[in-house]
Order: structure tokens, then sequence, then C-alpha cells
């Protein structure tokens, strides 16, 4: 700190307390009529309503960035915690449990009263037995198993209906802490000295 600061100098001090003739740069307004000579410099910059106030730059829990056209001087942004949402995510898939679905099917098989023209059930429909004494659409003419053939097939349709299921809940929508690594210091900014030139 030198023994004839600048009006409106910024310094970082190490200790616990501000400096006489200092002010901690911590966004407080001031009377405009008792700091003419700052006011000049800072206007309203950092706040105040310009008639009667102004106020000193904040940099409580800041830090101060170089300006340039992305950054014009006074301007305060960020935030020392930020939630993500989905769109901050890489594009990414999850992958669904498998499962066993149950289904019903209901066959309504077709047979003819006509009587059959064949013995053999090979690609044949269910038909009149044309046996007198049963009259029944079945016939049992063996009991002999070992030579079994397909019947005609039957078309049938069905309707699974699979509802419409969410992936379990993953994460808590916490905040995440994004400060940098810091050490805690006051700003402190010059109310007496001497009046800058510009350059």
């Amino acid at each position: 700190m030198s023994a004839d600061p600048y009006l409106g100098e910024i310094m970082l001090v190490p200790y616990n307390f501000v400096p006489r003739g200092w002010a901690a740069c911590n966004g407080q307004l001031l009377s405009i009529a008792q700091n003419q000579a700052l006011f000049s410099l800072l206007g309203t910059i950092y706040g105040g309503d310009g008639i009667t106030t102004f106020a000193l730059p904040n940099l409580g829990g800041r830090f101060a960035l170089g300006v340039n056209n992305n950054f014009p001087i006074g301007q305060a942004a960020g935030s020392q915690s930020t939630t993500l949402t989905i769109n901050n995510l890489p594009a990414h898939t999850h992958v669904v449990a498998s499962q066993t679905i149950n289904a019903s099917v209901s066959l309504t098989p077709q047979a003819s009263s006509v009587g059959g023209n064949t013995s053999s059930p090979a690609n044949a429909a269910w038909a009149n037995a044309n046996d007198p004494n049963t009259g029944s659409v079945y016939d049992v003419f063996t009991q002999d198993t070992s030579q079994l053939v397909n019947m005609k097939p039957l078309n049938a349709t069905t309707q699974v209906v699979v509802p419409v299921q969410n992936t379990g809940i993953a994460g808590g929508s916490q905040p995440v802490n994004i400060t940098n690594p810091y050490l805690a210091l006051y700003y402190v900014i010059s109310l007496e000295g001497i009046y800058p030139s510009r350059s």
C-alpha cells in the first residue's frame, strides 16, 4: 500500500480490518455531497441513484476480471453453484430392464358340417366324420399316435399392450459447487489520495 494512493485505487489487504482512509469494496452507498471527487471517477457504474448516492464496487465473494468487449466495466455476473439440466448432459441412452409379458390368446377354430372327403388329416380342415353312428367332427379310427401329421394351420392375431414405463430415477438435482479454489482477503478502495489524471 503506497503512502499516497490514487483516489479510488483498489488493493487487497491480508488483515481483518479496513485501514483509515479506505473502505471495504462491499457495494455500499456513499453520499455524493461528501465524496464528490470519488463520484466523479466512479459515477453510477456500480450503483446508486446518481443524485444523492453512488455505490462502491462489490467484490464480496467475487474476483475481479479484466475488462474487454465481452465483459464491460461494472458488469457483475456468475454464480457459486449451478444445477445441470438435460441440455447440459452429453447425449446418452438408458437401459430398460427386460421383462416377460404374458398374453392371453383366444382362438376360434373353424369347422365344416359337410362331410369330409379324405381319410388323411394332413393339411385338412375339421369336418363331419361321415360316420352315421356319431355325426361328430371327431372320429376315432385308431389310438396309434406314431404317425401324427399337421392339420391345416390356423391363423390367429393378438394384441399385447405394453404400458409406457419410465426408467428408474437417477440423481438428486443438487446444485454443483463451481467455486474456484480461493483465499479470502479484503478488497479495499481508497477514499482519499491523488486524483488520477487521464493519459
